[in-house]
């Protein structure tokens, strides 16, 4: 399917007939962030288990209702999964080197 017909496809019908999430679920892969942020941060959540525990079984029921539901098929909520993991570890570890590293960027972000 074309970019041009998947857009046909979602704006066809009043209400939509589809998110138009076409490779991975967009909406797994921004709930999957905000798990990974939750646990970098050293605020009030990260600091309380059950908090944690609370914040983690909310996330994970809501990506079981993705697929229940049909909105998104579980090939397309596992690769939003992989994709936000991925994604984020590789932004991470990268803020991160340059950072500590010697470069120019990481002593102009330093300052």
């Amino acid at each position: 399917m074309t970019y041009v017909e998947a857009l046909k496809y979602v704006f066809k019908q009043s209400p939509h007939r589809s998110c138009g999430d076409l490779i991975f679920s967009g909406h797994t892969a921004l709930l999957t962030l905000w798990i990974i942020n939750m646990n970098l941060q050293n605020g009030f959540v990260a600091k309380r288990l059950w908090l944690k525990i609370l914040v983690f079984a909310q996330n994970a029921w809501g990506i079981l209702l993705l697929v229940i539901c049909g909105s998104h098929y579980t090939v397309d909520v596992a690769l939003g999964l992989y994709f936000a993991f991925f994604v984020s570890e590789f932004y991470f570890v990268r803020s991160l080197n340059i950072y500590n590293g010697g470069s120019w960027l990481g002593r102009l972000i330093q300052r």
